[in-house]
């Protein structure tokens, strides 16, 4: 079957090369000629770009420039975007159909979108055209995983597709997902609005359980109660589980974020408001600050000119991108006292030289043991758990064996036995 994406970002690439993978022939139209920035943007998703430039080569993926007339009596145009609706889109639909009306025109919608967009999307689509056969689907992207991204898609825990007309999907939509169908554990089949209702509720629920276990780790610290032993006693009642109950330094990329703001945007003007939703934004946000309000207490408040190393930059590790990353936030609050910061980060280092480079306390290095030398503490936002640091090193070149962990990566007690003060998120020493 033929299958035209339009739009960017990790899904988009993630669809194209899955649906390619199940023997469909995917079109991406990119008018704007920026396919190899899209690329560069995911670079350390090795594995989905390597698979998206061989169907490129055995044509299986092609790239099209410009609109074209269809031969395909029932049409497949897969749109994608991330908080904000592309009005655009609106346009390239009246398009598509224009160009071949006679084809059952079948749009699939995926994004971080308000609650309602696939729904007005389809109502402007059919005005435009009101002689058009035109069907509507959300395909909301429950889970997807940077590095497991291909897996998360086409073995899914949840299948989730909404509809406009009925809660069923036509014979067209059924053939292009049947893989993904029959792989996945669970399905429901949908209103539009009810998919993406589901979509915003699941992520904003992660979000809820992160920063509450935040709050927990204030007061572990206040009552010399390790987390991560709480973490692990809590975590064995199968009420609750294991996901998403770790404390640490705030959380970032774009899909939590968006969905809380798209929660609290169905509340009414002049009500009591979204008090959960808002209470969870600014525990993640003031979580962002927690490293250095621990290195300025550590240092007596006498903070102006002293040096810290970093490491991490990126939002979650294993990823090269800081959108909505703690890091924003503790940079800022470093500087606005006065003190240098050097930054490693194996993936994100790029990144964050593009946005900071005028910065004069500002360095970045390529060896995260180079930002260490007369450095008055190590702060750590991200760390690849599966590399043991060189702990020797790392007291060696610091001014003074200190660390302020925000992921809780190491063990306080071995950490002691060192000769290390470590400061994590509940967990080690406290001040």
């Amino acid at each position: 079957m033929n299958v035209y994406l339009y739009g960017g970002g990790l899904r988009a690439f993630v669809t194209s090369v899955c649906l390619a993978k199940i023997g469909h022939t995917v079109y991406f139209y990119e008018p704007n000629h920026n396919v190899s920035d899209l690329i560069a943007d995911y670079q350390f998703e090795f594995s989905l770009i390597e698979l998206f430039n061989y169907y490129l080569e055995q044509q299986q993926i092609h790239l099209i420039e410009e609109l074209r007339s269809l031969d395909d009596s029932n049409a497949v145009h897969w749109l994608f975007f991330d908080e904000q609706f592309d009005p655009s889109f609106n346009s390239l639909a009246k398009d598509i159909i224009n160009l071949s009306p006679r084809s059952h025109h079948h749009f699939i919608l995926s994004s971080l979108a308000a609650i309602g967009t696939t729904d007005s999307f389809h109502q402007t689509v059919i005005e435009q055209s009101p002689l058009a056969r035109v069907s509507t689907f959300c395909f909301p992207f429950i889970k997807v995983r940077e590095g497991q991204s291909i897996h998360d898609f086409l073995h899914r825990d949840l299948l989730v597709v909404g509809c406009a007309e009925s809660a069923k999907l036509p014979s067209t939509v059924k053939t292009l997902l049947e893989p993904i169908i029959q792989a996945a554990k669970t399905i429901f089949v949908t209103r539009n609005a009810t998919a993406e209702l589901a979509r915003s509720t699941i992520n904003g629920m992660l979000a809820t359980r992160l920063s509450f276990m935040n709050e927990i780790a204030a007061i572990a610290e206040q009552r010399q109660v390790d987390i991560k032993e709480i973490t692990q006693i809590i975590s064995s009642d199968d009420r609750v589980g294991a996901q998403y109950l770790t404390a640490g330094c705030g959380f970032g990329g774009k899909t939590l974020p968006a969905e809380l703001e798209n929660l609290k945007a169905n509340f009414d003007i002049g009500s009591e408001g979204a008090t959960l939703i808002s209470s969870v934004q600014c525990i993640n946000e003031s979580q962002k600050e927690v490293l250095f309000q621990k290195f300025w207490r550590y240092y007596n408040t006498d903070v102006y000119g002293k040096t810290v190393a970093i490491w991490g930059g990126a939002y979650k590790s294993g990823t090269g991108r800081t959108h909505n990353s703690p890091i924003h936030a503790i940079l800022k609050a470093f500087w606005s006292q006065g003190i240098k910061t050097t930054v490693f980060d194996s993936q994100a280092t790029q990144s964050l030289i593009e946005l900071y480079a005028s910065e004069p306390l500002f360095t970045a290095v390529s060896c995260p043991y180079d930002c260490l030398d007369q450095a008055d503490a190590l702060v750590i936002t991200g760390w690849n758990s599966a590399e043991v640091p060189d702990f020797n090193q790392i007291k060696a070149n610091l001014k003074k064996p200190v660390i302020f962990d925000g992921r809780n990566l190491f063990n306080s007690s071995e950490m002691q036995s060192l000769g290390i003060e470590y400061f994590g998120i509940g967990h080690g020493l406290t001040i």
